[in-house]
């Protein structure tokens, strides 16, 4: 893996964005790796997000979320969308063997 820069100062924020940015390490993923967005993500538009050529990546974009919510339901009884994702895909691979 790459190492962090060795200044935590970025020249612009496309600096910033290209050191900080997975995208360099995406396409060597050798692992079941599922990545969750949201189209309604107010920081990282849907149409900003690469879309991996790696077969063991999975990108799912859902219409709404927001920015690392994925909150569903009431307020009163919340489900959380990305971490029932995560196990659904899970379970996928398992079953897959």
């Amino acid at each position: 893996m790459r190492s962090p820069p060795a200044s935590t100062e970025f020249g612009s924020a496309p600096d910033y964005y290209a050191q900080s940015s997975s995208r360099s390490f995406v396409e060597r993923v050798q692992v079941p790796l599922l990545l969750l967005s949201a189209a309604d993500d107010p920081f990282i538009p849907a149409q900003c997000i690469p879309r991996p050529t790696n077969r063991s990546v999975t990108l799912e974009i859902s219409a709404e979320g927001g920015h690392l919510g994925f909150v569903e339901g009431p307020p009163w009884r919340p489900r959380f969308y990305a971490e029932r994702r995560a196990l659904e895909f899970l379970a996928q691979r398992v079953d897959q063997g």
